[in-house]
């Protein structure tokens, strides 16, 4: 990141701190990986390494932005009331794998 702001490739955000940015992004890529994925199940003719390479960049984003909001301290900011909504993420997660 540093040699794109020497660069002057990219701005220094004034609002958002460099992690922020990446986690952004990292969210913004994984979305997009998501959708492909579920385009990719309604094709049944897609080929079966297709689905896997497709599947494991969505694990992967899902890593990422992950690691970004450990990295950020979001997982302390969290209220406690938010077991259920874990719990409704990963049955959504698990629900794609199948």
């Amino acid at each position: 990141m540093g040699f794109l702001l020497r660069r002057r490739l990219i701005a220094k955000s004034p609002i958002l701190s460099p992690l922020e940015v990446s986690l952004l992004t990292a969210m913004v890529f994984g979305a997009g990986n998501v959708l492909k994925l579920l385009e990719l199940r309604k094709n049944s003719a897609t080929a079966p390494h297709v689905m896997l390479g497709q599947t494991c960049k969505v694990c992967a984003s899902s890593l990422l932005v992950t690691s970004n909001c450990v990295l950020l301290g979001l997982h302390k900011s969290l209220p406690q009331h938010m077991g259920a909504c874990r719990a409704a993420l990963n049955a959504s997660a698990l629900s794609l794998l199948r």
